[in-house]
């Protein structure tokens, strides 16, 4: 009798949260364009961008004190394009932190990132500018 088949190849559980993949994750709204990857991450940023700044909101007591600077903030996109792990790395005073970490709770799912064909966690890091002059 001819030998049995081969056990099926095992599927590793990949838990690991990667910084760059293959494909990385994008805001949502570029994924249905003709285009490069390039082309669409350029896409997705800008609406990634314009979402951001028409939904942040200035605190009063950081326009009231003149405090302008860039928040940054880092978060996991999951497997299922949640944000996940969000935390605000560097803030500038004055709620400046906490109205853009408020923003990026609001965000709609991402596109995944992709590493070797499958979805995989990726950390983002964000800057989000607080500039009075705008």
């Amino acid at each position: 009798p001819p030998p049995p088949p081969p056990p099926p190849p095992m599927v590793e559980d990949i838990d690991e949260i990667f910084v760059r993949t293959d494909i990385m994750p994008r805001f949502p709204g570029c994924e249905d364009i003709d285009g490069t990857n390039a082309e669409k991450d350029k896409c997705a940023e800008e609406k990634m961008l314009q979402y951001i700044y028409s939904k942040v909101k200035y605190p009063a007591i950081a326009i009231e004190n003149g405090i302008e600077g860039r928040a940054v903030l880092q978060f996991v996109i999951d497997e299922s394009g949640a944000i996940t792990d969000l935390n605000i790395v560097r803030d500038v005073a004055g709620g400046c932190g906490t109205a853009a970490e408020l923003v990026v709770k609001d965000m709609p799912n991402w596109t995944p990132g992709k590493q070797g064909g499958r979805n995989v966690k990726v950390r983002y890091t964000l800057p989000i500018l607080f500039d009075l002059k705008d």
